[in-house]
């Protein structure tokens, strides 16, 4: 399907990425204005057509608004010229890159590309949110709403192009960890349980919760992100077991751990906390899973990966000693669960993020043509 949308695309990378001398960098420079750019344009030339017959035009107060349409049609417009760019930024890549580096994209188009759209569509919804709070009752000409809209459209396409033609291991991790905060926050925000804060996350996830669908959508959503984030991740650990940088083993327990972590939560989201004891068993399994190897890879990550920095290495024992802390503190009723899961959640991330980019700078110094700019 996606084949058929990229017939001019073809004949532009016969021109543009088929040629060595043009860097990556520029081509995804020169195929993000060429897809946002006129994304932008039809998102004025909709808002015009909806209002064809009334002007001024205003920014809410009913579906033709200029700030409605727009976080209307961003999302579409997120979608298609997401996949577009998704496909041909892996095009690009495979083109420059030697097979052992080379990517694949029918697995990752479609969780990637929703992701993408997710942020975006929270982005515009924001903005319009913030401009009505200042402006408020704004009013426009239809041309200048359209004008307005269209420029706002294009340039969070141009940048949400750029970041999926040009993906690394980091920038991905780090859209998967805010969608999902971002879920769970807007779960905790609509739970019409103020004090569910009391028991814990998996309370939001319940049948009791009224924003149960959101939460356990949210993290299976996000398990299936870390599968699709994996072979990123493993490709540049290959580069320090192809240097001999770390032992072959030390990858294949990187492997498993982080499947482990990936299908856990979703698991925490597909069996939902109280409906039956096996669920709730496996509810609990999944998560004290989860937890389990973040913290085993923090005690053991010396050992697995030997050739890192010693700052990254103290920094994860300084972690792991603050998740640790935490647990005898919540032991001795100082933290209840939720305030034991966030805090473990957020040093987990925090070192899963140093991790990652430690990976990626040391593999980019052993080989620096396996990360074109």
């Amino acid at each position: 399907m996606l084949d058929t949308l990229l017939p001019q695309l073809r004949s532009s990378e016969k021109s543009g990425a088929a040629h060595p001398q043009e860097r990556l960098g520029q081509y995804v420079e020169r195929m993000a204005l060429r897809l946002a750019v006129p994304a932008g344009i039809v998102l004025a030339l909709v808002i015009v057509i909806a209002n064809w017959e009334r002007n001024p035009v205003p920014l809410v107060g009913d579906w033709q608004g200029f700030g409605r349409i727009f976080v209307i049609w961003i999302i579409p417009l997120s979608l298609i010229t997401g996949a577009i760019a998704y496909v041909s930024g892996t095009r690009a890549w495979n083109e420059r890159m030697g097979a052992n580096r080379r990517r694949e994209w029918r697995r990752g188009v479609i969780p990637i590309v929703l992701a993408y759209t997710a942020l975006v569509t929270a982005v515009a919804i924001v903005g319009v949110q913030i401009i009505n709070s200042g402006f408020r009752q704004l009013v426009l000409d239809k041309y200048q709403g359209a004008m307005l809209a269209g420029a706002a459209g294009a340039a969070l396409l141009f940048w949400m192009i750029k970041r999926i033609m040009s993906i690394t291991v980091s920038n991905l991790l780090e859209t998967t960890i805010i969608l999902m905060v971002g879920g769970i926050y807007l779960t905790m925000t609509n739970i019409n349980d103020p004090l569910w804060w009391q028991e814990s996350f998996s309370r939001l996830g319940t049948l009791e919760s009224n924003t149960n669908l959101a939460f356990n959508i949210t993290l299976i959503f996000v398990g299936i992100m870390f599968l699709v984030w994996m072979p990123y991740l493993m490709s540049d650990i290959q580069i320090l077991v192809r240097h001999d940088r770390m032992p072959q083993v030390g990858e294949q327990i990187l492997r498993f751990a982080f499947r482990l972590i990936a299908v856990g939560i979703m698991l925490v989201g597909v069996f939902i906390y109280g409906v039956t004891p096996l669920s709730s068993w496996i509810h609990n399994a999944a998560a004290y899973s989860v937890a389990g190897a973040l913290i085993l890879l923090m005690l053991g990550i010396r050992w697995l990966v030997p050739d890192l920095s010693n700052e990254f290495f103290t920094t994860s024992w300084i972690l792991l000693a603050c998740v640790l802390a935490a647990l005898v503190a919540a032991a001795f009723g100082y933290f209840n669960t939720v305030g034991l899961e966030l805090i473990s959640f957020t040093l987990g991330m925090v070192w899963l993020q140093n991790f990652v980019r430690s990976v990626q700078t040391h593999a980019s110094k052993l080989e620096p043509e396996a990360f074109p700019a």
